[in-house]
């Protein structure tokens, strides 16, 4: 009996072990640096890339081109990202015109970000923001 209990609970621990260690990749040290998000073609570079950075003391900001249109806090919780952001409609008026109206209101906003794929260099994740899922790629820049 205490051979077929050891059996199943070392079948299990091969079974979830890879998980185990995917989960425990997933670590503020990991995290911090700038990652291109989305188009993983694209260079660091190009003043079209969305990009994301991760800083150690634990904020962050997104933007296009080397400008920040997002910022606020990050803290990992099991294998998501919890994100207080702030923003303001206004600064994605080149892409939806009608933002412009919102040019000096800033609004506050809880996000998760859901990391699976981990990878030295690449993660994807899936981002809940309000009710809406969004999917992305992301690649380390150097």
């Amino acid at each position: 009996m205490k051979s077929k209990l050891f059996t199943v609970i070392m079948l299990l621990v091969a079974i979830c072990f890879p998980f185990v260690v995917n989960a425990a990749d997933l670590t503020p040290a990991y995290l911090a640096g700038t990652w291109l998000l989305g188009d993983t073609a694209q260079d660091c570079k190009d003043p079209d890339t969305e990009y994301m950075v991760f800083r150690k003391n634990g904020t962050f900001e997104t933007g296009r081109g080397g400008k920040a249109e997002i910022t606020g806090f990050w803290q990992i919780n099991g294998d998501a990202v919890d994100l207080e952001l702030l923003t303001s409609p206004a600064f994605f008026k080149d892409v939806i015109k009608e933002a412009q109206v919102f040019q000096g209101q800033y609004f506050y906003f809880d996000a998760r970000m859901v990391i699976f794929d981990l990878a030295d260099k690449s993660f994807k994740a899936v981002g809940l923001l309000e009710d809406k899922f969004n999917k992305t790629i992301a690649a380390r820049c150097q």
